[in-house]
């Protein structure tokens, strides 16, 4: 793995590519996902709700005129007006300079508004996927890369798998298309080693587990059908 700084910017990647290299998919991040799903705009907005009525309901209490009162919620709206706008710009600047690729070889991950940053993962560090279902077929995809491969989770901020600060984990957020794109991203990973995979729908994720040469899918509960990959609203994890 590695950072590069001498980018296209019009690809996302290194301007020429290996011998024998394709580029399969390339992607951004939705704005509003981030919006939602990283900045939380919506607990911001909600907070900001709560303390415009407990306002009111304090000044009403202690016997305000409603012109005070009208005051204070305008202050409160006002605040959180400013909040909320910040946090959508900030996720508009990172949905626009934020780029994803996946290749024959590789996952590259440029991203940063200030200081533009580019992770090389090779696909041969990569050790499992696990694709985050939202709505639809939006989602985020992580991937856990071997025991040798680290990297900082503020370097890679916001695109990190939340809450997993111990051992990192890339993560490729709020694609609209996120089946699809994991769909590509281990037909990738299949070129490079043998796996079978088993896609499990509303049911208990599916689970692969390598054997020697070969990965074969978990027993799984009930399926009421089956896909390309293994999901349901949560995460599900295959290894390759």
């Amino acid at each position: 793995m590695s950072s590069e700084f001498d980018f296209n910017p019009r690809r996302g990647i290194a301007p020429d590519l290996p011998e024998g290299e394709r580029v399969l998919w390339q992607g951004a991040p939705n704005w509003f996902g981030l919006a939602t799903e990283v900045f939380h705009v919506r607990v911001v907005a909600l907070y900001f709700v709560a303390l415009a009525v407990w306002r009111l309901a304090s000044g009403a209490m202690a016997g305000e005129g409603l012109a005070e009162s009208a005051a204070g919620v305008a202050l409160i709206a006002g605040l959180g007006s400013l909040a909320v706008g910040l946090l959508l710009a900030i996720a508009g600047g990172y949905a626009r300079t934020t780029y994803y690729s996946i290749t024959t070889h590789r996952v590259v991950i440029r991203s940063g508004i200030a200081l533009q940053v580019a992770f090389n993962l090779p696909l041969s560090r990569v050790t499992g996927v696990a694709l985050s279902v939202k709505s639809g077929d939006s989602g985020d995809i992580a991937l856990t890369l071997d025991g040798s491969a680290h990297i900082a989770y503020a370097h890679l901020w916001p695109n990190a798998r939340p809450w997993k600060l111990s051992r990192p984990e890339p993560t490729l957020r709020c694609l609209v298309d996120g089946k699809s794109v994991a769909d590509v991203l281990v037909g990738a990973l299949a070129a490079h080693r043998p796996i079978t995979m088993n896609a499990v729908a509303n049911t208990t994720p599916a689970r692969l587990e390598a054997q020697g040469d070969r990965t074969r899918p978990a027993p799984a509960r009930k399926s009421s059908r089956t896909a390309g990959i293994g999901a349901e609203a949560g995460a599900s994890r295959m290894s390759a």
